[in-house]
């Protein structure tokens, strides 16, 4: 395993327990603010500890995606991943030093100067390079894993873009277009981190099990389409507070119901 795999995993692990520390003083300072006044305010608190969770799950999953894919390559060069991980690590770790120097500009879950989301992007489009230059040299059909994280890093790049949307002056312009364009594409988002983390899922349980066909069945690809379909419709029930028109809240909560009756209630929260 290269070096650079090995760190991102320390710092995914490192993500979370910054999150859950994190998570527990904001709690203190919430429900004792007078005791906290002094050191940090809970709206301190709140963008670290978000900002720790969220990089965290994205941070964790790539990770996962970036040791398994030598399953299907073995003579890639590392420069792609090395240019990720560089680029990845250093824009969260300028995040929380925007945080320390209480230097805010972003919206709801990125609340850091949007400068720095040129830095993000960047590093996805790295990983896109980097997965994709495997997924082309197969010459053999794809099982339901590969599917869930071509997917998955496709569509968060798309959500990413379209939640950066509201720095184009036409989408400030009312309050209505930036609100309902920011919580669809949160909404879409977790949807698009939900099939890189259950892409590695099934994954794990191939080679766990050895049994390949955990991976090729009509079950896993229905699960597969379920999920892409909760990723690209499942938002409606997110802009509940803007007008939208009825007929997009109702496949939203027909999906979930479906997904629901399927055992996902973690899925159908996307």
């Amino acid at each position: 395993m290269h070096i650079i795999k090995k760190i991102l995993i320390g710092f995914s692990l490192a993500l979370l327990a910054g999150s859950l520390l994190l998570g527990v003083i904001a709690g203190v300072a919430f429900f004792a603010p007078n005791r906290m006044a002094d050191l940090i305010s809970f709206r301190q608190l709140r963008p670290f500890h978000v900002s720790a969770a969220l990089f965290w799950i994205l941070t964790a999953a790539v990770s996962g995606i970036l040791v398994y894919k030598n399953d299907f390559s073995k003579k890639l060069n590392a420069r792609w991943t090395y240019l990720f991980g560089i680029t990845w690590m250093l824009a969260i770790v300028a995040v929380f030093l925007a945080y320390a120097f209480q230097l805010y500009g972003g919206r709801e879950y990125w609340e850091f100067p949007p400068l720095l989301n040129i830095f993000l992007l960047l590093a996805w489009v790295f990983l896109l390079v980097n997965f994709f230059q495997t997924i082309f040299r197969l010459r053999v059909r794809m099982p339901v894993y590969l599917w869930m994280w071509t997917a998955g890093i496709l569509f968060f790049l798309f959500t990413f873009i379209e939640q950066n949307l509201w720095q184009i002056p036409w989408f400030r312009q009312t309050f209505l277009r930036e609100v309902t364009i920011q919580w669809k594409s949160n909404g879409s988002m977790v949807g698009a981190w939900n099939q890189l983390i259950y892409g590695t899922a099934i994954y794990l349980m191939v080679k766990i099990s050895g049994d390949e066909s955990i991976g090729r069945s009509k079950l896993a690809f229905g699960t597969f389409f379920l999920g892409l379909a909760n990723l690209i419709f499942n938002w409606g029930h997110h802009i509940y507070n803007v007008p939208a028109n009825a007929w997009i809240r109702d496949i939203a909560y027909a999906i979930n119901a479906l997904i629901e009756k399927n055992g996902g209630e973690d899925a159908a929260a996307a």
